[in-house]
């Protein structure tokens, strides 16, 4: 039984925003990478702990948000993404609101952290909703 539970924030456009990402990868080695991530943190116990990599709680314009990080090497180019969401208090379920791929610091899409926090302030003003990603 997974420690960890996710959750597709759905905003209030009926949109689910990470799943909608997560179909216009261009490679189903992202999509394998994102879902194997995301196996391995349910799995995990404690993700702040110094030797997990593959979550990072956000500070400074972006506190409040938390970014789980994987890389894909495809044809011996490294590509980074950031898939964001929140850590939900006094619980073990994260909500992803959102993805974006980085490179150096370039984002795409360029937009994504604030569009991160926007669905996070329509979440917790009792906006959208969320589906657990099972």
């Amino acid at each position: 039984m997974p420690l960890w539970r996710f959750f597709d924030y759905i905003n209030d456009d009926g949109d689910d925003v990470i799943e909608k990402w997560y179909e216009a990868q261009d490679d189903d080695a992202i999509r394998v990478q994102f879902d194997a991530t995301i196996f391995i943190l349910a799995a995990t116990e404690d993700w702040t702990h110094r030797r997990v990599k593959s979550f990072k709680v956000l500070t400074g314009r972006h506190a409040g948000l938390c970014e789980l990080r994987f890389t894909v090497e495809m044809e011996r180019k490294k590509r980074r993404f950031r898939p964001l969401g929140i850590w939900r208090k006094d619980s073990r379920d994260f909500v992803l609101l959102g993805s974006c791929e980085k490179s150096g610091r370039i984002l795409i899409p360029s937009n994504a952290f604030e569009l991160a926090l926007h669905y996070k302030a329509e979440f917790e003003g009792g906006g959208g909703r969320i589906r657990e990603r099972t």
